[in-house]
């Protein structure tokens, strides 16, 4: 299949199912409004600089968000898994409870792989100077690495064990595998739809500005993130494909 057959496959994917497509589409509006920085954030001063009444008003919020994302990461998860067991047709919005298990895990595993490099950008002090530089540029490139590394995590999270893709230096091996090159076009995407979030949360104190991309996010935001994981899923597809018949001769 080529890119632009891909592209418009993947759309016609993401649109069979219209209320799967509007809970992705609300369910961007819901997480451009809520503090997902702020919930995400590593930083322990977003909650010692609050007094009781607002951290009263803002954990609620800060459990919400996470269950939001953890149903957003989960059903796209469900999506994943359908897709390498080559069933083509988009799931239903249905098992809320899975998706937020599921949900969960892949965000603990998002954190197990960028927790290392976004320590080092926060702690390391700029008085270092050039020692501060140099310090960046490597952490950097390994959160761009790791990015990489994450996409088969959750891959051979579904394809193999779990708990096995904790072990970065065979994760490591499986994107080198699956060609970081195809690994790079998922984050690209990924990319584009956390750029569509902040924009949103960005301009949400111009009222015009925030209708259209509300209308842009809304209308682009499943089909990229459901494009996301079909990319993904083929990937895993192919991956057990060569297994089967290397053990079947």
């Amino acid at each position: 299949m080529g890119f632009k057959d891909f592209i418009i496959d993947s759309i016609k994917y993401s649109v069979q199912e219209k209320t799967t497509f509007l809970v992705f589409g609300l369910l961007l509006i819901a997480l451009a409004f809520l503090p997902v920085n702020d919930v995400m954030s590593m930083d322990p001063s977003i909650f010692m600089n609050m007094g009781p009444s607002n951290l009263i008003i803002f954990l609620p919020i800060a459990l919400v968000t996470l269950i939001l994302l953890a149903i957003q990461a989960g059903y796209l998860s469900k999506v994943l898994m359908d897709l390498v067991n080559d069933i083509n047709v988009i799931p239903k919005f249905r098992d809320i409870s899975f998706y937020i298990k599921e949900g969960i895990k892949d965000i603990v595993l998002g954190i197990y792989y960028m927790i290392i490099p976004i320590a080092i950008i926060m702690l390391v002090p700029e008085s270092l100077g050039d020692l501060w530089l140099i310090t960046m540029l490597i952490a950097m490139v390994l959160l761009y690495l790791l990015l990489l590394m994450v996409q088969t995590a959750v891959l051979y999270s579904i394809i193999e064990n779990y708990k096995k893709t904790f072990n970065m230096i065979y994760i490591f091996k499986k994107s080198k595998e699956i060609g970081f090159k195809r690994l790079n076009f998922v984050l690209i995407l990924s990319l584009i739809i956390a750029v569509i979030i902040s924009f949103v949360v960005v301009t949400n104190k111009d009222p015009i500005m925030t209708i259209i991309f509300i209308i842009i996010g809304f209308i682009l935001y499943p089909i990229l993130a459901i494009m996301d994981a079909r990319y993904l899923g083929l990937i895993g597809k192919e991956i057990l494909d060569k297994k089967y018949e290397k053990e079947n001769g």
